[in-house]
């Protein structure tokens, strides 16, 4: 987010910054987690709150994280449809905070198939990144499948179908793919970082040959002058 704000023409860390956000409140909200158990102790968070919290920050994952996506690869995903889904995931969000809990749950199951077509958009645009092997993104494919697994991991086992011993793989999947969004974003940093040394380098070369190109100019024109000099003073 600092880097963001210190340098505000790119806006992949600003997305980046805000996918870790909700990816800690989602988290922190839902589960035998610390920080949820101190403020459910303390009465500070209701059912109604809780699920509030949870389901929007799960459905601005995709709508952030398709904003998040295109800033790296803008080829392979639309402008228009990218905004589409991060306005109708920010607007459902707003209507999960301030309808009731008896009205908005009979609009999840609806709204999931918008975040599922939006999730599956992004997959494919990762692919197609790969596809045309774009910087990286082979390591953002690898982070999809490893949330993609941790995500159906989770499911089965609710159906008691086990495919690994942990029952709750998604933030080990999350920690994972955050920590290969962490290369991909380091990577690039040092990337742009290496290409202004080369062109630096470059310039200073270009700085130092004109340099001595002007210097043998002025020498030539030095000896000219003497000639034309010596001529009239003969003459």
């Amino acid at each position: 987010l600092l880097v963001y704000i210190y340098k505000r023409i790119i806006s992949t860390p600003l997305y980046f910054a805000l996918v870790c956000l909700l990816i800690v409140i989602k988290l922190i909200v839902f589960g035998n987690h610390t920080i949820y158990q101190y403020i459910k102790l303390e009465g500070l968070l209701n059912f109604k709150w809780q699920s509030a919290w949870y389901y929007a920050s799960t459905y601005l994952l995709v709508g952030v994280g398709m904003l998040y996506i295109r800033s790296l690869y803008p080829e392979e995903m639309s402008r228009k449809v990218t905004r589409i889904f991060a306005v109708l995931t920010v607007a459902y969000s707003l209507f999960l905070f301030v309808a009731p809990l008896s009205i908005y749950q009979s609009t999840l199951q609806p709204f999931q198939i918008v975040v599922l077509v939006g999730a599956v958009y992004i997959v494919w645009a990762i692919g197609l990144a790969t596809a045309r092997r774009r910087r990286d993104a082979n390591i953002q494919a690898a982070g999809i499948l490893i949330m993609v697994f941790a995500g159906l991991n989770d499911a089965l086992y609710t159906f008691g179908i086990e495919l690994t011993s942990n029952a709750e793989f998604v933030p080990v999947g999350f920690g994972i793919f955050l920590s290969l969004q962490f290369v991909i974003n380091a990577k690039r940093f040092s990337n742009a970082f290496s290409a202004l040394e080369r062109l630096s380098s470059s310039l200073e070369e270009k700085v130092i040959e004109r340099t001595v190109e002007v210097t043998k100019q002025k020498e030539e024109i030095e000896r000219q002058n003497e000639k034309i000099k010596s001529s009239i003073n003969y003459a």
